[in-house]
């Protein structure tokens, strides 16, 4: 398999009284290619289908209003694209899974995603270390890519990639840096606050089962209404640290909440897989030694958060794993 990327762009910038205008165009011609020849000799399906080849055009602008030396206003678009990776688009099968008895078969016809991002975001810098954000943010994606699950046997399933026609997703996002060298006792302390809120929206048919005897169900479709993939409503996260440049030392404690999110998507309405709210603790500290030599040690996931995911309805638990806490050490040497 091989992927080739070519790109061209176009920038150019505008000035204007308190308005600066950064706009562009970007083309992207990309070409991917595989071949499986035991496969295409059987199959004439896979044969035939077609190897990516796509050009897109990328347009973006930003501007920005400078509503005075330490306050911003930005208004943003830009178009972006999704490449699918190599194992969603060339139809061979993975090793089973031994974490949840599941194989990987990849998509030859799945298409790239395309995205259409509008943002808007005021920015606050009452000095040259303290910063107040807030923003406004939309995105549509068509083709979006999701992973389904499908049954091979009683015991194994099958993970498959497939384009979801569209996909919104609206929000917004704090975010707050402050250093408190005004309190004396902490001088050289500070924190760092970011919250985001997406509210993503994703509507597919289902299967849904009606019993209608005793040993028989009748299956009709019925459209859902859920969220995008791996998409969490709630993200926050804020550390606490300590910043001595005289002595080269940096300490900090961060914290982070992760709130319920898809996991897996199913065929069936409503019992698609859902991991259940994560939170992670962690504490680092880096000592520099002259211009090139540093030290640093880490502690992660110092609360021993599980992987808990359940059957939305059901609240039916399919996996849960815990990994214990786990310590870095680094030496590095820079130029």
């Amino acid at each position: 398999a091989s992927e080739y990327v070519t790109d061209f762009y176009l920038q150019n910038k505008l000035e204007y009284w308190n308005l600066n205008l950064v706009y562009g165009i970007r083309f992207e011609n990309t070409e991917q290619h595989w071949n499986v020849p035991y496969l295409i000799k059987v199959q004439d399906t896979i044969a035939n289908a077609p190897r990516p080849y796509y050009l897109d055009v990328l347009p973006s602008a930003n501007l920005k209003y400078q509503i005075n030396s330490k306050m911003n206003l930005r208004f943003g678009f830009y178009k972006s694209i999704v490449r699918p990776q190599f194992s969603e688009y060339i139809p061979v099968s993975s090793g089973i899974s031994s974490t949840d008895n599941s194989k990987t078969q990849g998509d030859p016809f799945i298409k790239h995603s395309v995205a259409f991002n509008y943002d808007i975001r005021y920015e606050f810098y009452p000095n040259n270390q303290d910063v107040y954000m807030f923003g406004l943010f939309a995105k549509k994606i068509n083709n979006a890519i999701e992973t389904k699950y499908s049954n091979v046997n009683s015991a194994i399933t099958s993970k498959n990639p497939y384009n979801v026609p569209t996909v919104t997703n609206r929000g917004f996002e704090i975010n707050i840096i402050k250093y408190l060298n005004k309190i004396r006792l902490l001088r050289n302390f500070g924190f760092n606050f970011n919250y985001t809120y997406v509210l993503s929206e994703v509507k597919t048919l289902k299967n849904e089962i009606t019993p209608i005897k005793l040993d028989s169900n009748h299956y009709t479709s019925r459209e859902q209404t859920r969220s995008f993939q791996y998409q969490s409503k709630d993200l926050f996260n804020a550390s606490l640290f300590y910043n001595l440049k005289k002595l080269g030392l940096y300490t900090q404690i961060s914290y982070l909440y992760q709130g319920k999110r898809l996991y897996n998507v199913s065929l069936e309405y409503d019992l698609d897989w859902y991991q259940k709210p994560y939170e992670n603790l962690s504490f680092s500290v880096e000592k520099k030694f002259g211009q090139h030599f540093s030290l640093s040690f880490k502690l992660n996931n110092l609360l021993n958060s599980p992987f808990d995911v359940a059957i939305n309805r059901l609240n039916e638990t399919v996996q849960y794993d815990t990994y214990g806490q786990t310590y870095q050490m680094g030496l590095r040497y820079k130029l």
